[in-house]
């Protein structure tokens, strides 16, 4: 008798716990969902627009500012290096020509995630990156990974975005509460 009550229970307790997950999951999720949204960003106009980046790369890690212009397209986000005074760098040489840095989409309005590509075309330096959303949708802030395919090299670091004003100001620190975020 206790050979069957255990193969009953080592047979059919998975089976049953499967059945129960497949039945409650959809109910559960649509009950969380709404609680889960509350906690992403309180716009919703998205992360379009324009914005300051900041990452920081190599040792000693050296920061580097560009302005991206992020819109949506066909369903994703695409982020361009357009001409501004902050750009440095690479960012600073190709602005005119506009190309595409980054690319990915937004998940639960809490994250943008996706694919970064360097901004000039010789290069063969490009990675991933997930930023999270700020619930007043105006800082992002994260990581980049990237393979360098010249140095053979895999690296990481910081990446942080703050929303330009219409006028191309950035959001001041008070507006944005920049010191609470670290």
């Amino acid at each position: 008798m206790e050979v069957i009550v255990w193969i009953v229970k080592w047979a059919v307790g998975p089976v049953v716990a499967a059945i129960v997950t497949i039945v409650v999951r959809e109910p559960l999720k649509e009950r969380l969902a709404p609680l889960v949204l509350r906690f992403g960003s309180k716009k919703e106009d998205g992360i379009a627009g324009l914005w300051e980046t900041r990452f920081w790369h190599g040792v000693p890690e050296t920061e580097y500012v560009e302005v991206i212009e992020v819109s949506l397209l066909l369903g994703s986000y695409v982020g361009r290096i357009v001409p501004h005074p902050l750009n440095q760098g690479a960012a600073k040489r190709v602005a005119d020509q506009r190309p595409i840095r980054v690319r990915g989409s937004v998940l639960n309005n809490r994250h943008f995630r996706g694919e970064w590509l360097h901004p000039e075309r010789r290069s063969h330096y490009r990675g991933a990156f997930d930023l999270i959303i700020r619930q007043n949708n105006d800082r992002l802030q994260g990581m980049w990974l990237g393979y360098s395919e010249s140095q053979n090299v895999i690296q990481a670091g910081r990446w942080e975005w703050r929303r330009l004003l219409n006028g191309g100001d950035v959001i001041s620190r008070e507006d944005c509460n920049v010191d609470s975020l670290s």
